[in-house]
């Protein structure tokens, strides 16, 4: 989303929060391969069935925004952080249902064409197949970090849900990448914690 010009992104948020759902469609336009490659960086599991593309991922979020309310994003950083949690939601959401079918499992995956040369590597907590009771019990880490530790939380979401490198997650924040380093070992450590402590 780094190359997606602020100044288009804030008028096309401003017209479609006034209810213009033509500058809504102009705008996941813009961002369409960026919420394709959040999606793309996601779980990658060994469930041999019923795989879950990342395509089907942003065409689902786009039709649950078009007819939700509009995301109150304060500029292309903002939005960048919703779409992370829009993301994640998505999985917290099919991992509740596949619980309910009686499901263990959920996978993301991709075509290569997707996913940028320089993706980052995956978090070691989602290289493994993620379980659906383990992506809700992710999904209560995070929102009790999130009351702890609003900043690390936030880095881990871009990172880990947004699959943006800590590099690119310091320019969207405008702090050091030191120090978004320092915020994501311990939002991993914590989330680490959270994970073996419920297990």
């Amino acid at each position: 989303m780094t190359s997606v010009d602020t100044g288009i992104v804030e008028e096309l948020l401003v017209r479609w929060r006034a209810g213009d759902l033509n500058a809504f469609n102009s705008l996941y336009a813009l961002v369409y391969r960026d919420v394709r490659r959040i999606a793309a960086a996601r779980l990658k599991g060994e469930h041999k069935h019923r795989t879950l593309q990342a395509t089907e991922i942003a065409n689902e979020l786009y039709v649950k925004l078009q007819r939700g309310t509009p995301l109150d994003a304060q500029g292309k950083t903002h939005l960048a952080h919703l779409l992370s949690r829009a993301v994640r939601n998505f999985l917290v959401d099919r991992a509740r249902e596949k619980i309910a079918r009686g499901q263990d499992a959920i996978e993301v995956t991709s075509a290569p064409e997707s996913m940028p040369a320089a993706s980052p590597v995956k978090p070691d907590i989602l290289q493994q197949l993620i379980a659906a009771d383990q992506m809700k019990m992710l999904d209560a880490a995070l929102t009790e970090l999130h009351l702890i530790n609003p900043t690390d939380a936030e880095v881990f979401e871009l990172h880990c849900f947004g699959g943006y490198t800590l590099e690119s997650v310091a320019e969207f924040l405008g702090v050091k990448a030191s120090t978004v380093r320092d915020r994501w070992r311990r939002a991993r450590a914590f989330v680490n914690r959270e994970l073996n402590r419920t297990r």
